[in-house]
């Protein structure tokens, strides 16, 4: 499963709320790297992004649009993954 940090956390709970024990039942994935999912037990792997260069495409992006009527369609962004102990992989 591969979500947001935020959705991936309530779904650790609900699956826990399911009696399902995560990793072991389940793998969880999230996206984002917000600071808790370090701390969770057990502790979120996730996708870390480079959220600030995000915003300054976009702006670049929407700015392109204005001026021009067309922008670039795609950007290729780097992202890490951090493996924790929640896809029972951890190193």
């Amino acid at each position: 499963m591969g979500w947001c940090d935020g959705a991936a956390i309530g779904a650790i709970d609900a699956l826990r709320s399911e009696g399902m024990r995560v990793p072991a039942d389940v793998s969880v994935v999230g996206f984002d790297d917000i600071s808790p999912a370090r701390h969770l037990d057990p502790a979120l792997t996730t996708v870390r992004a480079p959220t600030e260069l995000v915003g300054r495409l976009a702006v670049r992006e929407l700015v392109q649009l204005i001026q021009r009527g067309a922008a670039e369609p795609r950007s290729r962004l780097p992202v890490e993954l951090i493996v924790r102990h929640s896809c029972g992989c951890a190193r």
